[in-house]
């Protein structure tokens, strides 16, 4: 995710005087742009409508990778990658990237080490327009340069905590969670899983908050806020340290992007043990194995047990689409490795104009929330092992991923087999 991004909530940047942010601010994106294949086509123009049909497809990013012989263009679209015809080809590829490269203010006789850079265009469609910003990072390969491009589209980004997919109920207790005056509460999962966006949503609503001094430290920052401090990690400012310089600013919640080493758990545990509000996220594979994961970075259980106010661990998944969703029978073997008792109805898209021949438009989430009572506590605070921590929270009622993922199968949100190619089999 981009060094410098320049995507602004409900408003566009203001743009520098320099000639290269002018270069970017100056490219306009149309939602009538489509792939064209006119031969000789000029660079700019199939940049511009690439460009421009990520935008109109929601795309979340653009990767152009070099083959032998041949230029692969794809785009995650819902969050699986689709191939997309272009003109772009061995032949004209070079001259295309050269153009990303002036746009996102990079070195284009660079080629042999990786680079960062960032883009503003005007996206328009009908009578609307407004800023989308797009992250490029290209990578040295063996058959040359390849590039990927992360579309931040303000405009498609809805940030209200109703919307991300929570049960009514998770979502109630995770707002008294996340109005807490203090402690850590963790967002988990995969790179991929929406970690962010749920982070967001969440600083969105704190924002509202007039009594409140909010920091974010993120790598990168991706969205800005009007009214939180944001910092952006580099080398000479990693987490740890900005963590430290936004104590002493006395903020009231801090935003800590991932808690990755020692030494930023450390920070971020002493401050939530000094009235501060944590957010923070961790890379495990189901809320309760967070645990784990921080005790691997040293942090002691009584620690644990006096600054943990709640983990919540998230999968994306694709929803099948409103206008060709129909009922199904999925293989029996699937559904006898999900199902115990008698199954329900079970829904697929066909594929249809309105999702591109998908069967699905747009994603959602699949939740699980960690909220350790005081007996809990007591029992993390004692070193108790994370399996045992995971039984006993089911005998509390504590709903698992796929509980909630076959909830949202049961009610037509998403397939069987959606569940399956983000919660497999294997993980029961």
């Amino acid at each position: 995710m981009a060094n410098s991004s320049s995507a602004t909530l409900g408003a566009a940047s203001p743009a520098s005087g320099s000639t290269e942010n002018a270069a970017a601010a100056d490219t306009r994106l149309d939602a009538r742009q489509v792939i064209s294949f006119e031969p000789e086509q000029h660079p700019s123009k199939m940049i511009d409508d690439l460009l421009a049909t990520a935008v109109r497809l929601h795309a979340t990013d653009v990767h152009l990778e070099m083959r032998s012989t041949r230029v692969d263009v794809r785009m995650r679209l819902n969050g699986v990658m689709r191939f997309m015809q272009t003109p772009l080809n061995s032949q004209n590829i070079a001259h295309a990237l050269s153009r990303i490269k002036v746009l996102a203010k990079m070195d284009i006789v660079e080629k042999r080490r990786p680079q960062d850079g960032s883009l503003e265009a005007r996206y328009t469609a009908g009578e609307q327009s407004h800023p989308v910003t797009f992250r490029v990072s290209t990578m040295p390969t063996i058959w040359g340069e390849s590039a990927a491009i992360r579309v931040l589209d303000p405009w498609h980004f809805d940030m209200r905590l109703e919307q991300i997919g929570m049960a009514p109920e998770l979502l109630r207790v995770y707002r008294k969670l996340a109005a807490y005056p203090s402690g850590i509460l963790l967002v988990t999962g995969p790179t991929g899983s929406g970690k962010t966006t749920t982070q967001y949503c969440t600083l969105r609503e704190l924002e509202q908050r007039d009594d409140l001094k909010i920091a974010s430290i993120e790598d990168p920052v991706e969205y800005h806020f009007d009214r939180i401090c944001q910092t952006q990690v580099v080398d000479a400012l990693p987490f740890a340290g900005a963590l430290r310089a936004f104590l002493r600013q006395n903020a009231d919640v801090l935003l800590v992007g991932e808690i990755r080493d020692a030494e930023t758990a450390e920070v971020a545990i002493r401050a939530a043990t000094t009235g501060h509000l944590i957010l923070s996220t961790v890379h495990t594979k189901d809320a309760i194995s967070s645990l784990a994961r921080l005790r691997f970075l040293q942090v002691s259980d009584d620690y644990l047990s006096s600054t943990l106010i709640g983990v919540v661990a998230q999968r994306l998944v694709r929803k099948l689409c409103p206008h060709c969703k129909t009922l199904c029978t999925p293989a029996p073997e699937l559904v006898a490795s999900f199902y115990k008792s008698e199954p329900p109805k079970f829904f697929r898209g066909a594929g249809c104009g309105a999702c591109q021949g998908t069967g699905f438009d747009g994603t959602t989430g699949l939740f699980e929330l960690f909220a350790p009572d005081d007996e809990m506590l007591s029992r993390i605070a004692a070193g108790e092992s994370v399996a045992e921590l995971q039984r006993r929270a089911r005998e509390k009622g504590f709903k698992p991923l796929l509980a909630d993922a076959l909830e949202k199968v049961a009610s037509g949100v998403t397939s069987l087999e959606e569940i399956a190619r983000r919660l497999p089999p294997t993980y029961l």
